[in-house]
């Protein structure tokens, strides 16, 4: 009796331990899958195309990933030999290196954004052109004339115009020659704000990816 009471808590011990195990590899397979369904929706950092027997595949690399485990991962999903992970690690670190991520990017466009519109601030707070006006004047004890100043947006020959009525100069003769200078002078302004918003390289990003 006592043989098959000791045999039944056995037993007993055998199926719960089954029945914890069953469970902590269920936990973990429902982890597992939680965490392919967070990487399916997230961006990767980088995605690196290989060629796997003549049909590219891509490689994908998320924000925390150990390069190795992921490219052994790409390996034996794709029925790679083991033999190419070194390789594979050293051919995508290197095209990590010359190539930013979708987020490096995203942070390039913002900066270079928010410099264009400090520019634009900063020139619509600034005149255009601003000019030194000197006319030959027979009276010794005449005053200077101001500068003349022109901001975005304004009309030359509209600038020329109240310029010289404000300062009682001749509005048909002097207006016109202030006014094509003001043109001028815009002009070669704006291609050289053209010119350094061209040459204007942000500066790159961070991602995390750990080799």
């Amino acid at each position: 009796m006592a043989e098959r009471i000791r045999t039944s808590q056995e037993s007993e011990r055998a199926a719960e331990a089954k029945r914890a195990q069953q469970e902590q590899q269920q936990q973990e397979q429902e982890r597992q899958e939680e965490q392919e369904e967070e990487k399916a929706k997230a961006q990767p950092l980088y995605e690196i195309p290989v060629d796997v027997n003549g049909a590219v595949f891509p490689l994908r690399l998320y924000e925390g990933d150990v390069l190795r485990a992921a490219v052994e991962a790409f390996v034996a999903q794709n029925g790679l030999d083991a033999s190419t992970v070194p390789i594979l690690i050293d051919e995508v670190a290197a095209r990590i290196s010359n190539k930013p991520s979708p987020q490096q990017q995203q942070q390039q466009q913002q900066q270079q954004q928010q410099q264009q519109q400090a520019a634009a601030t900063a020139a619509s707070l600034e005149p255009l052109v601003s000019l030194a006006v000197s006319l030959d004047n027979p009276n010794p004890d005449a005053l200077p004339l101001p500068p003349i100043a022109m901001y975005a947006g304004e009309s030359s020959q509209a600038v020329a115009d109240a310029y010289c009525k404000a300062n009682g100069l001749d509005v048909a003769t002097i207006a016109p020659q202030l006014a094509q200078v003001l043109t001028e002078r815009a002009e070669q302004k704006t291609q050289e704000q053209h010119a350094a918003a061209a040459g204007v390289t942000a500066a790159a990003g961070g991602g995390a990816v750990s080799q």
